[in-house]
């Protein structure tokens, strides 16, 4: 799966998320967060039901507590967990 996440103002993801993005790959917004469901990162990802990993950006973040990845389609508005 590729993603992006903002981190400390800088864009950051997977070998091949900006080539993803120029394509117009990730199509899905992507929110990591805590055990308190506090979100710690913001992004945008390929779609997840589609890849072989899609946990890739949460074992990216668990330095930092995150346990929950959720993702929509961008423009809608109900999350949904992996």
């Amino acid at each position: 799966m590729y993603w992006m996440i903002k981190r400390n103002g800088k864009w950051i993801g997977n070998a091949g998320s900006f080539d993803a993005e120029k394509r117009g790959e990730l199509t899905h917004d992507l929110k990591l967060v805590d055990g308190d469901d506090n979100t710690l990162f913001t992004g945008r990802c390929s779609d997840p039901s589609l890849s072989d990993n899609p946990f890739s950006p949460q074992d990216w973040a668990e330095g930092d507590g995150c346990t929950r990845t959720y993702f929509r389609k961008i423009g809608e508005t109900v999350w949904q967990g992996l």
